[in-house]
């Protein structure tokens, strides 16, 4: 007899590999060249993800900015904690 409330599928417990490469931009300036990569991406509305803390920082505001120029409607979303958290 099963005392777990909860039901799963055992085969779904087996070893499993998972990769998830991501390109990653960096270096003086770099940031100029979002606005392009979103486009070439077909993003129309990036979404800027950030802490309370970092959403008044001027990169964040350029980031907007630059956006902008290239025809895009991006969105703040600053409702996060920061990490690591104090408390």
């Amino acid at each position: 007899m099963n005392s777990s409330p909860i039901s799963y599928d055992p085969t779904m417990l087996g070893a499993h590999d998972w990769a998830f490469p991501v390109p990653i931009a960096y270096g003086p300036g770099r940031i100029a060249e979002v606005g392009r990569r979103c486009v070439g991406l077909g993003i129309a509305n990036p979404l800027i993800v950030t802490d309370r803390g970092s959403r008044n920082l001027e990169f964040i505001t350029r980031l907007q900015l630059i956006l902008g120029e290239a025809g895009l409607k991006s969105a703040l979303f600053f409702e996060i904690s920061p990490n690591p958290i104090d408390t």
